[in-house]
């Protein structure tokens, strides 16, 4: 039996339930392959300043040490920086073991950020024997950026025991799920629902920085903000909400998509990174082509528009697509990768 270790600087807490979920969603996958005997370790995301950061890494990497006498068959680690560090030496122990790497798409740019770390990205990236990029775009970055050509796509996966449509009223007209951040588009966003001509309701979940920028709309719509909710919990959301609403400025895949259209909720995305492997525009959703306040305004404005009977129509695509990057579909490729 093969011996398979998976290691994650990135898995769900107490704080952040949904980081990094995806990760521990494959494993879980994967240990249903009695072909497999399957070990997990991984640092849980957290809220702290720079200084617990360092030491919460610290700690992190002091737990791996162990690891390095343990013999596997595979070592998966998901976010190439700065695991890969510490894979490049477990393969300097184990030059036999075979090294997986999914970059899921902040991790490359972190890793090649400055010229030193982008020429020892370059040499340790030497020890991996299979990268895999959550997307095209990010692939073809992986290829200029650290000079390895072989690069497998596939995305994290979608739990469809999770994510299915669920019959329910539409109580919001837009949702928006993710960080809020600068790069998802938060202050574009808000500032073209401000000029929206109609008052509507919106379902906002997620935390960050940026949070604050929705009272400015209150007056004018009917907000509810959501912090940390699990995925069934983030699942029902969808099915309550007629579009998901996504203006990233960039995104690696964009997991929320499909998330919603596997629930049978359409999608107001822009049209960057992954996000445009998954979008059909005027089929399953609407790519926003233009990431400023009148360019999200006017999709916007397009989506609710809609007739019934073309929302009807829009939201039986979504339930159909993506299909190709459900969890079980993602996890059944991985396996077939360890096995070879």
């Amino acid at each position: 039996m093969k011996k398979i270790l998976i290691i994650s600087n990135a898995l769900p807490s107490e704080d952040k339930p949904y980081a990094g979920v995806f990760v521990l969603n494959q494993y879980v996958e994967l240990k249903k392959n009695n072909d497999f005997s399957i070990d997990i370790s991984g640092l849980q995301r957290k809220k702290t300043n720079r200084v617990g950061s360092i030491l919460k890494y610290f700690m992190f990497f002091l737990r791996l040490v162990p690891l390095l006498f343990r013999k596997y068959s595979v070592v998966h680690i998901h976010f190439f920086y700065p695991l890969i560090y510490w894979v490049w030496l477990y393969k300097a122990f184990h030059p036999k073991t075979k090294i997986f790497v999914t970059c899921h798409g902040t991790d490359v740019k972190q890793g090649v950020s400055n010229t030193f770390k982008k020429a020892l990205s370059r040499y340790t990236v030497s020890c991996v024997d299979v990268l895999i990029s959550v997307g095209n775009e990010l692939a073809y970055k992986i290829r200029s950026e650290l000079g390895f050509k072989k690069v497998v796509v596939l995305p994290a996966g979608i739990n469809q025991e999770i994510f299915k449509p669920i019959d329910s009223v539409k109580i919001y007209d837009l949702i928006f799920v993710g960080s809020q951040l600068d790069g998802k588009g938060i202050h574009e966003l808000v500032d073209a629902l401000s000029l929206l001509g109609r008052r509507i309701s919106i379902a906002v979940v997620g935390n960050g920085p940026l949070i604050s920028e929705w009272e400015r709309i209150s007056r004018f719509h009917n907000i509810k903000q959501f912090n940390s909710l699990s995925q069934p919990e983030i699942a029902e959301l969808y099915s309550k909400s007629r579009f998901l609403v996504l203006p990233s400025k960039s995104e690696a895949f964009g997991l929320v998509i499909s998330e919603a259209m596997y629930c049978g909720t359409p999608v107001i995305a822009s049209n960057v990174g992954g996000i445009k492997d998954q979008v059909v525009n005027g089929c399953n959703g609407f790519f926003i082509d233009d990431i400023s306040v009148y360019g999200i305004l006017n999709t916007i404005e397009l989506a609710l528009d809609l007739s019934d009977d073309e929302y009807k129509l829009m939201c039986e695509s979504a339930k159909v697509s993506n299909k190709n990057f459900s969890l079980a579909e993602v996890c059944r490729v991985i396996s077939k990768m360890y096995k070879e």
